[in-house]
């Protein structure tokens, strides 16, 4: 009989292990293992001189004539699975009023030169850097860069951009052009005697290595003779139109005096514009010797 009894006890002790947590409410554990997450990407500068991490506007990217200049787009990246994941990083920076799906070029599109540098900020971030070898006749204008980044699982970021202005360039080079002579920086009139007027013109070349379409300015000095005396700047004389008489062209003083030449905007770096002035000498009496000034000339926007 006791050993029914001990039966029915553990019998009932089972049945309270297997039915006790039943009731009305229960609760059970759910989870999920987190597959690739796409990368987050920032921009948070672009600049001529390495800006650094740290968001802000910088001045006008500045250009150098007849070279380039490099332009960094620097930002930051971000992916959930980790700063390992993020595998690549590229770039485009793009004059925006154009089409970014034009063909780079020198004027208004450019690829990041080399594979963009990054660096591990935390676990789950890194910093990049992308550069541009930037020509001198990039328009002058509104320029942004692009960025995307690849990660591991091949999912790619959505595209952020920053913006900065590409400042103009003025810049020219002169240089005497007669036909069959060598170009010269010197604007040799050659022997003219006293009280006379040179008859043929020398020419002048200017050459515009701008980004923008450019006139020029002029202005010069006396000319002090090795002998005797000086020659007054305003006996030298220019004009734009060839064949002129020193009476028609336009008398070259100490002030700076505008010329609307409309040199137009560079397109190639291998061929740059040009524009051609006409100039001439008046001898006076009390002169003996070389004579010898300057002539400046300035580079300035077209109005």
């Amino acid at each position: 009989m006791e050993r029914i009894f001990t039966s029915i006890v553990i019998l009932l002790c089972l049945g309270l292990l297997v039915y006790a947590t039943v009731g009305e409410e229960r609760t059970i554990t759910d989870q999920v293992t987190v597959g690739t997450s796409t990368p987050v990407v920032s921009l948070v500068n672009l600049d001529d001189t390495f800006p650094g991490y740290v968001a802000g506007a910088g001045g006008d990217i500045a250009l150098v004539a007849n070279t380039t200049t490099i332009v960094w787009c620097v930002g930051v990246v971000n992916d959930l699975n980790g700063y390992g994941t993020i595998s690549n990083v590229t770039a485009v920076l793009w004059d925006n009023a154009t089409d970014e799906t034009y063909t780079s070029n020198n004027n208004t599109k450019y690829l990041n030169q080399t594979p963009c540098e990054k660096a591990q900020l935390n676990d789950t971030a890194a910093t990049f850097n992308c550069t541009f070898n930037v020509y001198w006749i990039a328009n002058a204008t509104g320029w942004r860069c692009t960025a995307n980044v690849t990660d591991s699982g091949a999912l790619t970021s959505g595209l952020a951009s920053v913006d900065r202005n590409i400042g103009s360039l003025l810049s020219l080079d002169v240089y005497e052009n007669n036909a069959g002579e060598t170009a010269s920086t010197t604007l040799d009139f050659g022997t003219v005697n006293v009280n006379a007027n040179s008859t043929n013109d020398k020419n002048v070349t200017v050459e515009s290595y701008s980004n923008v379409v450019i006139d020029y300015q002029v202005n010069g000095t006396a000319l002090n003779c090795s002998g005797t005396g000086s020659i007054n700047v305003q006996n030298v004389s220019y004009s734009l139109i060839p064949g002129q008489t020193i009476g028609d062209q336009t008398q070259l003083t100490g002030t700076k005096a505008s010329i609307n030449a409309n040199i137009s905007k560079p397109t190639l770096v291998s061929t740059v514009p040009t524009s051609m002035s006409h100039w001439r000498i008046q001898v006076p009496e009390g002169v003996a010797g070389t004579c010898s000034g300057a002539i400046m000339f300035t580079a300035i926007a077209n109005a």
